[in-house]
């Protein structure tokens, strides 16, 4: 039941439509809002989820929204192998020159631009002219 409802969200980002949505509302609601499954863990999760359903909703109101977290995960996995290979940073000053630093080389590869010629670029060495990244950066649609 939760795979067809996950597939018809998918279905439902590519081509979305009024009627669709609200079906898939109330097909929300019957997955997640039993009295009582018989487990007092999958209930305390199941009531958890239905509290989050404007948040796990918010695809029909915004199709161009991912469903799952996949890229934001994938996004911070440098930040995390960083810390646990050096164990941490011995300030806040080191941990936020280091999350800077790992922003903005995730920030390049998205954008296919080498790390090391914008970080040249910014310190002035001969290369390749690089515009600052903000306006690289396509604005989020409204």
């Amino acid at each position: 039941m939760i795979w067809w409802f996950y597939r018809a969200l998918k279905d439902y980002k590519l081509a979305p439509c009024v009627k669709q949505a609200q079906l898939l509302r109330a097909r929300f609601d019957r997955i997640f809002k039993r009295a009582s499954t018989g487990y007092a863990t999958l209930d305390r999760l199941l009531r958890r989820l239905f509290r989050n359903k404007d948040g796990l909703l918010r695809v029909l109101e915004r199709p161009e929204i991912p469903i799952n977290t996949n890229t934001s995960e994938n996004d911070i996995r440098a930040f995390v192998t960083k810390r646990k290979i050096s164990g941490g940073t011995v300030s806040d000053k080191g941990r936020d020159a280091r999350d800077i630093m790992l922003g903005l080389a995730k920030t390049c590869m998205k954008l296919k631009l080498s790390f090391y010629e914008f970080i040249g670029a910014c310190l002035g060495i001969p290369g390749p002219k690089i515009p600052p990244l903000a306006s690289l950066i396509r604005p989020a649609p409204a």
